[in-house]
């Protein structure tokens, strides 16, 4: 691809071209994409039929909006809160793609079955889905 000189020529809202080798994006006008590179197996197979429902229905809520939008929903409205890492009972990833982070981000369901991970470019990774409510302090 061609690209003039200027310091930074707007492509579009999500994607900046500053230079012909770098292209910067801002991931928070993508909507997330889901991970559970970092959830437990055994997570996963201690869950009830109907709470593996609701899981999916959480996550293709999220998947519909952008993380800009859901940081403006709240997290009582559809949106996440944060959760510094020092109050999770539940183990979070050793990864060094997530150690500058200090806080953890929970999406809640209606039934309010938390989603724990991180929020790393336009991914959401899952470490902990917390259907006992033990994870932290609620």
């Amino acid at each position: 691809m061609k690209v003039s000189h200027t310091p930074l020529q707007r492509v579009g809202q999500r994607i900046a071209v500053t230079n012909e080798s770098h292209i910067e994006i801002n991931y928070n006008l993508c909507k997330p994409k889901i991970s559970f590179q970092f959830l437990a197996e055994e997570q996963l197979k201690n869950c009830e039929v109907r709470e593996k429902s609701e899981v999916l229905t959480t996550l293709y809520r999220i998947s519909q909006h952008t993380w800009q939008e859901l940081n403006q929903l709240g997290r009582k409205s559809g949106g996440f809160e944060l959760i510094p890492l020092m109050q999770l009972r539940c183990k979070s990833p050793n990864n060094e793609m997530f150690s500058e982070s200090s806080k953890a981000v929970v999406f809640h369901h209606a039934t309010k079955i938390p989603l724990i991970g991180f929020h790393y470019e336009d991914i959401f990774y899952i470490f902990c889905i917390d259907r006992d409510y033990k994870a932290y302090k609620h």
